[in-house]
């Protein structure tokens, strides 16, 4: 499969779990923020922002789950 973006490049190489473990980390840690904050009362224009970047995040979830990372040698 060739290398597309340096996001590819970074699960394809031999550390690319540990990277794409990472990434799920900060994901959810920002999606949990995000949570919180649309739980808050927040204006109406605020919270259909914070909902789509809510959106947007669960989306690169599934996107990184889905992408192979390269077998441990």
């Amino acid at each position: 499969m060739p290398v597309m973006t340096e996001l590819e490049a970074r699960l394809a190489a031999p550390d690319g779990e540990e990277t794409r473990r990472a990434l799920l980390a900060h994901l959810a840690d920002l999606h949990w923020q995000l949570r919180q904050q649309l739980a808050a009362s927040v204006p109406r224009a605020d919270y259909r922002d914070l909902a789509a970047i809510a959106q947007a995040v669960e989306a690169a979830r599934d996107v990184l789950l889905c992408h192979p990372t390269a077998p441990r040698p």
